[in-house]
């Protein structure tokens, strides 16, 4: 929310938040830089362009939200996030429990709900 608030382009407002970002986490990361050679880069490449493509398309949609319209998009970024990754999850355990199928249900539930516009306000 903070983010929409920047008065940046979203691109801009992307761009800046990364750096910020970048620069944090360095302070943490700096002291395992000797670990690097054991690092497998396509995961983290990969990670990285997902990251990427996401935030500029969420940053995209966020500029061109109403004020009352952000909250719902970011409940609806964090579903999408913990759906996907508890998917990913499943797939590499080779296993889906019936609980997990209702609750990727119930999430696709929500998600359809909270994306529909209201017909009365």
């Amino acid at each position: 929310m903070l983010l929409s608030q920047g008065k940046a382009s979203p691109f801009l407002s992307a761009t800046m938040f990364t750096f910020v970002v970048w620069a944090f986490v360095s302070m943490f990361g700096a002291n395992e830089l000797r670990e690097m050679g054991k690092t497998n880069w396509k995961m983290i490449v990969g990670a990285g362009v997902a990251s990427g493509i996401g935030m500029l398309c969420f940053c995209g949609v966020l500029s061109k939200a109403s004020k009352s319209e952000v909250a719902k998009l970011i409940v609806l970024m964090t579903i999408v996030q913990i759906v996907t990754t508890a998917i990913w999850k499943s797939i590499e355990s080779k296993s889906m429990s019936l609980r997990e199928c209702l609750g990727y249900a119930t999430a696709a539930v929500t998600v359809a709900l909270l994306s529909k516009k209201q017909i009365v306000e």
